[in-house]
């Protein structure tokens, strides 16, 4: 679950707070800072100029006993001038650079910053101990000698530190100035955003959108004002949706009731038409045959010619009528649950000869070679339903020779081994029109065929491949098609078999 609202509100408390006090600090170190900088830059021009002017006055005390080289009067004068001024080396050397008179030798130290070098750095000032001016001594206008002063510098660490002390008591003051500021802001800002806060997570936490914020002036007044104006519009936004639910939930129990009605009245007269269709297939069949039995005998008649081909027109025409009448009723037993698949034993040779027998007078009156090919490795007896792997067969083979015009059909069984067990796998191919890529996936569904113009042109129902199919599917096996346009096609059916060893197959 997420956190309140009000956690963001008391960070951005904190972090007014922090705000202030960071600028503070910052305002305090950059002040502190350049306050201790120029106090250092202040404190070596004070102490240059006086180190400089105690130089120039001994320069010109000490340039007689120089120019006579009397070492005496020099450390007389060295003694009486450089006494002050935090020195802690001073000497008097001559233009050859001998020292005529010194004082406080062990003093001085190596590293003594020379002012008169120019501008020194206020980080060398505060890292070193001591510092170093020279003056020339003059006769004449003429050099004859120098001065040397060198002064230690510990009292410029009580400048800094005094002026650090002074720094940072103003700043706890502004930093304490600061924070009251930013109290007030807090309390001015926070506040009504806090309300806002607490109505949100009221609003969030309750689903309550009738809920309204406390408006107030400036930018968090304008916000409350904007939030609640969200509200109504969500209010009123789940108020409509609530009275278009009520409706559409009425119309959707109408529209479902009518719906299951309607599907209920399809369903039972679906049924009732499957069940007519089946029951019917022997009163159709039976009459059917008649009419085929009795045109046969009247064309194979001592009759004159043309009433010879009347009767054979009347055959054929019985024929294709009684191969449509199959197929729907044979389509009508499977949609009715009516289908049954017989399990004994069957020689897949004797049924593929069968299917080649029926139609081979079909295939040479067409001019294409019909021919089977049995692996051998196909056993002589399988269990299976001879019937139902005739039929497939036989639907297999006459969709073949109906689009091909040249060429051959060839029936193939063959045997596939998989874990489960061994598969029959039969093919028939053939090279005639093809079927386009596009079209593959439809064509085991019921009334369709490839084409409109396939239809118009060679005739059928399109029940052949969706009833071999359904057939293949209830002996547990699977169909498929391979083709390519204007090559040919194969079409599979993939069965799964037992061996029937040493039982005689049964021929239907």
């Amino acid at each position: 679950m997420r956190a309140p609202l009000s956690n963001p509100i008391r960070s951005l408390s904190g972090r007014l707070a922090l705000a202030v006090a960071s600028a503070v600090a910052i305002a305090l170190l950059l002040l502190t800072g350049l306050s201790t900088w120029r106090e250092v830059e202040r404190y070596a021009a004070a102490k240059r100029d006086l180190l400089r002017m105690t130089a120039q006055i001994l320069a010109a005390s000490a340039a007689q006993a120089t120019a006579q080289g009397d070492e005496a009067a020099a450390q007389s004068t060295l003694r009486a001038i450089a006494h002050g001024e935090a020195l802690v080396y001073a000497s008097v050397e001559r233009a050859d650079g001998d020292i005529l008179a010194e004082q406080g030798i062990g003093l001085r130290l190596s590293n003594d910053i020379d002012l008169d070098q120019g501008a020194v750095s206020p980080l060398d000032l505060m890292t070193t101990r001591t510092l170093r001016v020279s003056v020339p001594i003059l006769e004449n206008a003429r050099p004859i000698g120098r001065v040397v002063l060198v002064s230690d510098n510990r009292d410029l660490a009580e400048r800094v530190a005094e002026v650090g002390l002074t720094a940072g008591f103003a700043g706890l003051l502004a930093l304490a100035l600061g924070l009251a500021v930013s109290m007030g802001l807090q309390r001015s800002v926070t506040r009504p955003l806090a309300a806002l806060a607490r109505t949100m997570d009221g609003v969030r936490l309750g689903h309550d959108y009738s809920r309204r914020a406390e408006a107030g002036s400036g930018e968090v007044g304008a916000l409350a004002e904007s939030f609640n104006d969200l509200l109504r519009a969500v209010n009123e936004r789940d108020r409509a949706i609530a009275r278009y639910n009520a409706g559409l939930e009425e119309e959707i129990r109408l529209r479902t009731h009518d719906l299951i009605e309607a599907k209920q009245s399809a369903d039972e007269a679906n049924a009732a038409k499957s069940v007519f269709l089946a029951t019917m297939s022997h009163e159709i069949r039976t009459p059917m045959n008649g009419m085929l039995v009795m045109a046969e005998l009247l064309a194979s008649a001592d009759l004159p010619p043309r009433q010879q081909r009347y009767a054979k027109v009347i055959a054929r025409s019985g024929q294709s009528l009684l191969a449509i009448i199959n197929d729907i009723l044979d389509f009508a037993k499977v949609e009715a649950g009516r289908l049954e698949v017989e399990r004994i034993p069957l020689s897949p040779r004797d049924v593929a000869d069968t299917v080649v027998t029926l139609f081979a007078e079909r295939a040479r009156s067409a001019g294409l070679d019909l021919a089977a090919q049995i692996d051998g490795d196909v056993p002589r007896s399988l269990l299976g339903d001879p019937v139902r792997l005739g039929q497939v067969l036989g639907n297999f083979v006459s969709n073949a020779l109906k689009f091909t015009a040249t060429g051959h059909v060839l029936v193939r069984m063959e045997m596939e081994h998989e874990s489960s067990g061994r598969v029959l796998r039969i093919a028939v191919s053939d090279t005639g029109i093809g079927i386009p890529q596009d079209r593959l996936s439809g064509i085991f569904t019921a009334f369709t065929q490839a084409d409109q113009s396939i239809a118009r042109r060679f005739g059928g129902t399109g029940l052949g491949l969706s009833i071999a199919e359904r057939l293949i599917a209830a002996m547990g096996g699977r169909v498929g098609v391979e083709s390519r346009l204007g090559e040919g096609s194969t079409f599979w059916a993939r069965i799964p078999v037992a061996g029937a060893e040493g039982a005689e197959p049964v021929l239907r």
